[in-house]
């Protein structure tokens, strides 16, 4: 089904006043919009080639899309055009103009002008935005740049997946390892010769002695500080199990003032804001006095359940949770929230992140970024504010959120990353209580028992662990064979060079897509921390008579580290039996005259750009 309107466009050299059709498509005429033409010429339909190509050019306020019409009828010259999604989200008048490339390379101005108008629906709050350029054709060119991007990858991704597989698991245990040597050298220390001396003579402690009789001639009563991260890593949504904190996005009326809802956020808005990685999560919204905010609610019950165990909180009379809060709140030395975004509204650059007060029902503790760029906000909460900032459920909610749209411009907001740090202070006794009494010499792993690691109940000695850690463990020194598919979190080094990795090929943010010559005139601005192996630079055959690319493409890479130890020098981008000139400073990429002055350089054009 579509909205259809025919008009008839007569093939003349003399110009006409353009066609005004009367007609109004609206920003919610998904795929129905539709054009119908009849080419006329001395009254009668034009035949039209097999091979013939029908552009037709809509000129706007601001930019230019172009379409190759659909030939319904080629004996009577009936064409027709479907608008894109990607023009709805203009409003006003076009102006649309139509032409014919005869397969002889010869091509016409059929003179035929017309005009129409686009406006917004009622129902539609947020439309697709536009982009300043559109060229149907150029789509086709670049599919088969893009496939063989694909296959790169596909390949790069094949080599290097046997590199990813274990690495992960084994520093996590030897992270718990190196904790537990830590906790035993800052507790035990001082009285590691007297424990080997006790052992050795069978001078232990028996199962009728108290816990607290153990640890206190161990270790005393001395302090011990825990620092739980609270953030949106291995989150999987719908799921509290893994991961029990929760993000929300939505659209307010004004600022908020209270209590907010939300939508939950999907997996991949999840995965955005688990790491600080320049992967964003958010969006943006117009409609007059709409806010748009990110929240997130972190569950620090759960988080020092986790932690602590059941047993901590019985082993202290807290039985409910209401009760578990209240201790939670007393342990609970230091509380500092951390959110990293940027945001925009009418105003300008600004963002804006709160705490929910639970007591009075406001949002306070406030901090900004007026930046265009990721910039932490951060905020300690003190103490005596824990009754305000932890629900008696045990629940901290933080909010994100851009100033108000104008109906004009949008209000919009996004965050990198997430996260809530808490500090718990403990005696020792209390950590260890429950493990120390229960274990004698027989429960003291062996050598073997340590190495295997398959108990879950024998004692680990300092001895024990550091024997364990060596057996299983990638050693920092020294000659080892590694087997097995490794997964290295940073990227690895060989004679002080990084190896590439997929993830080096599979990010890629475009810098610039069209057509030009590059000459001293153009430029294209970046970002040095959207660049991080490289640029790719794409060129392709131009022809500046009839403004079309030519088939075949050259694509070159220059890495970051070639481009920033040589800033503002000449790179020669080789095509054919030529090159291109470029220049890469700080921020900004630039060509020279040369570039369209010598013949031979101006049949090629710079079509791509694109960061990795």
């Amino acid at each position: 089904m579509f909205k259809n309107r025919s008009e008839i466009i007569v093939i003349q050299a003399e110009a006409k006043d353009p066609i005004p059709t009367k007609v109004v498509f609206w920003s919610h005429d998904k795929g129905t919009a539709k054009l119908i033409f009849e080419l006329q010429k001395d009254r009668v339909g034009q035949p039209l080639a097999e091979g013939t190509i029908v552009p037709i050019c809509l000129d706007f306020v601001g930019g230019r899309h172009i379409y190759h019409a659909v030939i319904e009828d080629a004996l009577n010259g009936i064409v027709s055009i479907i608008l894109e999604d990607n023009i709805l989200g203009y409003q006003g008048k076009v102006d649309g103009s139509i032409y014919i490339e005869l397969p002889d390379q010869r091509s016409l101005d059929t003179a035929g002008r017309f005009t129409f108008d686009i406006k917004r629906s009622p129902i539609d709050e947020e439309v697709p935005e536009l982009e300043d350029y559109y060229w149907q054709g150029f789509n086709e060119i670049m599919e088969s740049y893009h496939q063989t991007i694909a296959g790169i990858k596909s390949e790069a991704k094949e080599l290097l997946d046997s590199l990813k597989q274990d690495v992960s698991s084994t520093q996590e245990k030897v992270s718990q390892l190196e904790q537990s040597i830590s906790t035993a050298n800052t507790n035990l220390n001082a009285r590691i010769d007297e424990i080997r001396k006790k052992i050795d003579e069978n001078d232990v402690y028996t199962k009728a002695e108290s816990s607290a009789n153990v640890i206190y001639q161990l270790i005393g009563k001395e302090k011990a500080r825990i620092t739980l991260i609270l953030d949106f890593k291995d989150k999987i949504v719908g799921s509290v199990i893994e991961n029990p904190n929760l993000a929300f996005y939505g659209t307010l009326n004004g600022i908020p003032t209270a209590a907010v809802g939300g939508n939950e956020e999907p997996q991949s808005g999840y995965d955005n804001l688990s790491i600080l990685d320049g992967k964003y999560r958010g969006g943006a919204n117009t409609g007059a006095n709409t806010v748009r905010f990110s929240k997130q609610v972190f569950d620090i019950l759960e988080s020092v359940k986790g932690a602590l165990g059941e047993k901590f909180f019985s082993d202290q009379g807290a039985y409910d949770d209401k009760s578990k809060v209240v201790l939670i709140r007393s342990l609970i030395t230091r509380m500092i929230y951390r959110n990293y975004g940027f945001g925009s509204g009418p105003n300008g650059q600004k963002i804006t992140t709160q705490v929910y007060a639970n007591v009075s029902k406001t949002w306070s503790l406030t901090t900004s970024n007026i930046t265009n760029e990721v910039r932490e906000m951060s905020k300690e909460i003190s103490k005596s504010n824990f009754n305000e900032f932890i629900s008696e459920d045990g629940k901290t909610t933080i909010i994100s959120f851009a100033e108000p749209s104008d109906n004009i411009t949008a209000s919009a907001a996004y965050l990198d990353y997430s996260r809530l740090e808490i500090e718990i202070e403990l005696s020792a006794n209390e950590v260890v209580e429950s493990i120390v009494a229960a274990y004698h010499r027989e429960n003291i792993a062996t050598q073997e028992e340590a190495e295997n690691g398959e108990s879950d109940y024998k004692l680990m000695t300092p001895e024990t662990t550091k024997q364990a850690i060596e057996k299983r463990s990638i050693l920092l020194i020294g000659d080892q064979n590694v087997d097995g598919a490794k997964n290295f979190l940073v990227t690895p080094t060989a004679n002080n060079k990084k190896l590439l990795t997929v993830d080096d090929y599979s990010y890629s943010k475009n810098l610039y897509k069209g057509a030009m010559y590059f000459t001293d005139t153009n430029s294209i601005p970046f970002s040095m921390n959207d660049v991080k192996t490289g640029l790719v630079f794409v060129l392709g055959r131009y022809n500046s008579t009839e403004g079309v690319l030519g088939t075949g493409f050259y694509t070159h890479i220059i890495r970051k580290e070639a481009f920033i130890s040589r800033l503002s020098k000449e790179f020669r981008l080789t095509i054919a039996d030529t090159y291109k000139s470029i220049f890469i400073s700080d921020g900004l990429i630039k060509g020279e005259v040369d570039n369209y002055n010598d013949a031979t350089k101006r049949l090629f054009a710079v079509v791509e750009v694109n960061a990795i």
